[in-house]
């Protein structure tokens, strides 16, 4: 209930942003497996690094009002933040010293499909820097073990749809599946 509280609060913050003039839209994240978790990576190609404030994966509501964090830190002020540079990443459930854990962790299920967050730190309480947002599906494996295959937003506005993928509301790209349950 608290990271609801939490994403409650920032997505008022962010909208209060963009009525002010702000691009809050956020910029895509390259989602990776690391040591067998997902991953939220800057991408490469990005000129900027970022002050980590927050970062989190909740499942994807589809439509519905109620978040489900699985995990989420922020950072605790007064404390240096971690710097991510271009190509760095965090690793779902990665504890980072400085950050605090926001609400309880609960383990990815297969066959859902979360996203992943990382949001920059300007100064303390301000929320009008960098947000980074990439969304991903748990896949079981024929061995029992769980991949975690990232949605590939496309500039056309497509997306690559992985394979556990269900319909996120863009066209699919020609390189992927047809998701189940796209109108």
């Amino acid at each position: 209930m608290k990271i609801h509280a939490f994403l409650v609060a920032a997505t008022v913050i962010l909208c209060a942003g963009r009525a002010h003039g702000m691009s809050t839209a956020p910029l895509p994240l390259i989602i990776r497996q690391i040591d067998h978790l997902p991953a939220a990576c800057i991408p490469v190609s990005d000129a900027k690094s970022m002050a980590l404030k927050f970062t989190g994966v909740w499942e994807d509501s589809h439509g519905q009002s109620e978040f489900s964090s699985q995990w989420g830190i922020e950072w605790v002020p007064g404390v240096k933040p971690l710097v991510l540079r271009p190509g760095q990443c965090v690793v779902f459930g990665q504890a980072i010293d400085g950050y605090r854990p926001v609400g309880d962790m609960h383990p990815l299920k297969a066959g859902r499909t979360y996203n992943f967050s990382l949001r920059e730190l300007n100064k303390a309480n301000d929320w009008s820097g960098i947000r980074y947002s990439g969304m991903f599906c748990v896949q079981k494996n024929t061995d029992e073990t769980l991949s975690y295959l990232p949605y590939v937003r496309h500039e056309d506005g497509t997306v690559t749809y992985p394979a556990c993928g269900r319909y996120i509301g863009s066209p699919p790209a020609a390189d992927g599946i047809v998701p189940p349950g796209m109108p």
